[in-house]
């Protein structure tokens, strides 16, 4: 959006030069942003997904340690396998994913749920992620894909 009033604001400022206009209504115009830049993130391509699920860890690899980069027949499922599969099926940050303890995986409603607290014990006020796609009744609550 801003990119539009910095073209608008340029034109403006040439009317003025001219003569056209007495001043520039667009000068130092700008729309606030909510969304920090570093929160900012462009999606994952098809080809970036098909490359970090088809390595060995998710076909089978020589162990979970230093060993999940390469291939073997060991199939281990740990954070490291865990957190990318969450993330694709949740629409969850990282920190979001990395802080979930067993107790954070609940049944609402009959649907299973991960509920993102700011805390990690059990007492915590819960401080829920949005995402766009979940019904109404569950706003406040992420939704473990049937796949996870």
């Amino acid at each position: 959006m801003n990119g539009y009033l910095n073209k608008l604001s340029a034109l403006l400022h040439w009317a003025e030069n001219e003569g056209y206009i007495v001043k520039n209504p667009a000068r130092g115009l700008r729309v606030i942003d909510p969304v920090r830049k570093k929160d900012k993130r462009q999606p994952f391509s098809t080809e970036q997904l098909t490359r970090i699920f088809n390595a060995p860890l998710y076909r089978g690899c020589v162990d979970d340690d230093a060993g999940y980069a390469t291939s073997g027949k060991n199939h281990p499922r740990r954070g490291r396998f865990w957190v990318p599969l969450i993330g694709l099926f949740s629409g969850m940050r990282l920190n979001e994913i990395c802080q979930l303890d067993v107790a954070d995986v609940r049944l609402i409603d009959s649907i299973e749920c991960f509920v993102v607290t700011t805390e990690t014990s059990g007492a915590a006020t819960e401080n829920y992620a949005w995402c766009a796609w979940r019904p109404p009744s569950l706003q406040t609550r992420i939704i473990v894909h049937v796949w996870i």
